[in-house]
């Protein structure tokens, strides 16, 4: 796992100009807290927030990427995360 974690959170702070950050990820890493500990090691002043996509997955092995119901997953996925976000703060 920490094959992608670590890599993605070495430059993450480049692309982050408000120094929030959201992690679209499957459950098991968003229970492991990696992305927010490593983003904290590189860039301590970057605020991370997570959502788990459990419906991604099975979308992908099965090349359902462009579809309405994709659409509704992705969208639902990303506006938890925005609303996460604007919670915290």
């Amino acid at each position: 796992m920490l094959g992608v974690i670590r890599p993605t959170t070495e430059i993450i702070g480049q692309y982050s100009e408000t120094r929030e950050v959201g992690i679209l990820a499957t459950k098991g890493t968003v229970a492991s807290g990696s992305y927010p500990i490593e983003i904290e090691k590189f860039y301590p002043d970057i605020k991370t927030y997570q959502e788990a996509c459990p419906m991604w997955v099975p979308i992908i092995e099965n090349n359902e990427m462009d579809n309405q119901g994709t659409h509704y997953f992705i969208k639902k996925t990303c506006i938890a995360c925005f609303i996460k976000a604007r919670i915290s703060t």
